[in-house]
């Protein structure tokens, strides 16, 4: 393959101010739908001017112009509108633009992506969420595989996710929440396998007191590329707890029935992940740490992969209007199974970024970013150096 991508959720995606590393609980799921007390009535509109640089912007050893450097500008506009009622919300939400290369010229090409989200709160015990988002766009940019992690060739990728949740309190310390989440990724190239993911699970959340949550959880999956179909169990024990006003940390452990390979069984592969979240007063200060043990896709390579993921990331405010921050990140992935040729590949990120609002709705960002993709072969890595000026006016 020519190729090599690999990397913890939220790893690969290279802002252009700056890496953005989260840790996605029980990945097995994704995020919810935020609430809508967080959610203002009314229109929000944006736009974005970016003029970077990139060394290796093609990030593939087999293309003619791989290590091939350029300048790029890219323009984009967005727009999105809120409804926010006493029992749930409705979100709609747009984005679309282009992006030139100064030495790539075959290479230029527009995005869009759009989103709908809503929630509904049936009673104080009972409220459903959903959200669908799709994404048309160069694969490294692509919201969905970069919150997966994986570094992929300059190769147009179509992505789809849907969610949904059920969510109904027992009692006022237990509650139950049915989760349902696919995943769909169509590459516009032969070299890259199309996938797809369907999980559905159930988890109970005890509450225990004040600053601590237990949970437990069982999830299946079903994962499917052009070569096969796999299916996958998993259950996984998890705590939260409350440490200060200012610090949480969350940690869980598990296991996941995977199939082998070569066919001849299943094997019982451990899983867990753990984080440390720190956010001084005013969020002058934030701090994130992040590690997991992983079972999911590969999305482009065709195969499953057991992956173990670490992530940093701090940011600081300097004064009212000047943020700085600091990110890395890696990512060591191979075979979940036995019996089969050997897939192995590590991937690491970093990258530094400084913000200044110059005033409420308009911003300006400058960034350095580095991935570097280890498969097989030789590495792949990319320096990333960018200046983007963002407008967003959003509803108060």
């Amino acid at each position: 393959m020519s190729y090599s991508c690999g990397g913890p959720e939220a790893l690969a995606r290279l802002g252009p101010a700056a890496l953005s590393l989260t840790l996605g609980a029980a990945a097995a799921f994704g995020q919810d739908v935020a609430a809508p007390e967080s959610r203002p009535h009314g229109w929000t509109l944006s736009a974005r001017a970016e003029e970077s640089w990139e060394s290796n912007p093609v990030f593939n050893q087999d293309d003619a112009f791989n290590e091939t450097s350029s300048v790029l500008s890219r323009l984009g506009a967005g727009i999105g509108y809120d409804v926010t009622g006493r029992r749930g919300f409705f979100s709609l939400g747009a984005e679309g633009g282009g992006t030139l290369y100064a030495s790539l010229s075959r290479r230029n090409y527009y995005y869009v992506s759009g989103k709908i989200s809503a929630a509904h709160s049936f009673s104080r015990r009972t409220s459903i969420t959903f959200s669908e988002s799709l994404t048309s766009d160069y694969a490294r940019r692509s919201p969905l595989l970069a919150a997966e992690g994986i570094l992929l060739p300059l190769d147009r990728a179509l992505t789809t996710r849907s969610t949904a949740s059920l969510s109904h309190a027992m009692t006022r310390e237990l509650r139950v929440v049915s989760r349902l989440r696919f995943d769909y990724v169509d590459f516009k190239t032969s070299s890259l396998l199309d996938g797809s993911q369907l999980q559905a699970g159930i988890s109970l959340e005890r509450t225990l007191s004040r600053r601590h949550t237990l949970s437990l959880a069982y999830a299946f999956l079903t994962s499917q590329t052009r070569q096969l179909r796999e299916e996958f169990h998993s259950v996984q024990l998890g705590l939260a707890a409350v440490l200060s006003p200012y610090a949480t940390a969350t940690a869980s452990f598990g296991a996941t029935t995977s199939p082998a390979l070569d066919g001849s069984g299943r094997r019982l592969v451990p899983t867990g992940s753990a984080g440390l979240a720190v956010q001084s007063s005013r969020r002058r200060l934030l701090l994130d740490l992040a590690y997991e043990h992983s079972v999911s896709q590969s999305f482009g390579l065709g195969r499953q992969r057991m992956a173990d993921l670490a992530s940093f990331r701090l940011s600081r405010a300097l004064g009212r209007k000047v943020t700085c921050s600091l990110n890395s990140g890696y990512a060591f992935s191979r075979d979940i199974g036995f019996g089969a040729e050997p897939l192995r590949f590590t991937t690491q990120t970093a990258g530094a970024g400084f913000s200044w609002s110059a005033l409420r709705s308009l911003a300006v960002d400058f960034g350095y970013a580095y991935e570097r993709s280890t498969y097989r072969r030789p590495y792949l890595d990319n320096h990333r150096i960018s200046a983007v000026l963002n407008y967003r006016r959003a509803p108060r």
